[in-house]
């Protein structure tokens, strides 16, 4: 018995000796967290390496880990994957994924906000000599609608249905980001450019700069309605104010439609409201390392959000 004893002891010994370092190293594992995000030259990608920031500052369970995207589409098709957490989107986006249509039809994905960030401004972009005044003037013209997959592509894609106009058809386009778009319009490769954004947009600002162009920005306001027949109440009458860009003198309408933070509707509770939580209790430091965040207003969300918000949010 004392034998049988002494083998049990050192059996269970040497048992602890084995999981001991495995216990060791779960417990030093941290969830993985990822925000998808948008191009470097956009807003979505500084706005997440800010909430990144925060996040693991105040968070330390979490693994946070900022991924650089096309933008609004592909951002849904991580989240949808399993790929990414959050994700920068806006409402026109999130609409079209949880309501299965446009380019998630068939694929309907079930999206859940957790926070109404900041009005994004359809920018279209064009120098001052290229003769361009309003939409129907890019018939036969070369352009950008923004990055493969991306939110402005959408957008770009209605606002030309809404004028008449065929892509392909009726004048060509190319998928660039911002950066590439303003370094094509200056290099006289395209005569215009789309880009959503919260204003200023970075790469528009250093184009405005460019001492070689001066740039215009064409006016749109005018097809908000026709849009929100079409595809449901998402867009906003908006305005670029003058002097947003170097040689604007004036101030141009604009479509808005508001960015938002989304999560599947998987995701955990306490996740969803400890981000929403942070968002808004540091959103003076948020703001610091991206201005476009100083339009958060907590009153707002659901109205701003359109789509549901995860219970976490809500709470």
């Amino acid at each position: 018995m004392n034998r049988f004893l002494t083998s049990l002891i050192k059996l269970a010994g040497a048992s602890m000796f084995v999981m001991l370092p495995q216990l060791a190293a779960a417990a030093d594992q941290r969830a993985e967290l990822v925000i998808a995000t948008g191009t470097k030259g956009g807003t979505y990608y500084p706005m997440g390496v800010a909430l990144a920031e925060l996040i693991s500052k105040h968070l330390p369970s979490l693994d946070v880990k900022v991924r650089e995207t096309s933008g609004g589409v592909e951002n849904i098709r991580l989240i949808q994957s399993g790929a990414a957490a959050i994700a920068f989107v806006n409402v026109s986006t999130a609409w079209d994924a949880n309501s299965g249509q446009d380019k998630f039809k068939n694929q309907r994905v079930e999206l859940r906000a957790i926070a109404a960030l900041s009005p994004n401004t359809m920018h279209i972009v064009t120098k001052d000599t290229s003769g361009i005044k309003t939409i129907t003037d890019l018939k036969g013209k070369k352009i950008s609608a923004g990055a493969a997959g991306s939110g402005t592509e959408t957008i770009a894609n209605r606002l030309f249905k809404v004028y008449g106009l065929q892509p392909g058809q009726d004048l060509s386009m190319l998928p660039l980001g911002p950066d590439e778009s303003a370094a094509a319009l200056a290099a006289d490769q395209i005569d215009a450019f789309f880009f959503g954004s919260a204003t200023p947009v970075s790469a528009i600002s250093a184009l405005s700069h460019n001492p070689k162009i001066k740039i215009t920005l064409i006016e749109h306001a005018a097809a908000v309605k026709k849009l929100n027949m079409n595809y449901g109440p998402l867009y906003q009458v908006g305005r670029i104010p003058a002097r947003t860009y170097k040689g604007q003198d004036i101030e141009v309408g604009a479509l808005d439609v508001w960015d938002l933070l989304v999560a599947s509707d998987k995701l955990d509770g306490r996740v969803a409201y400890d981000i929403m939580r942070l968002i808004f209790e540091y959103k003076d430091e948020l703001v610091k390392k991206s201005q476009n965040l100083a339009t958060l207003r907590l009153e707002t969300q659901e109205k701003s959000s359109v789509i549901t918000l995860h219970p976490g949010a809500q709470r």
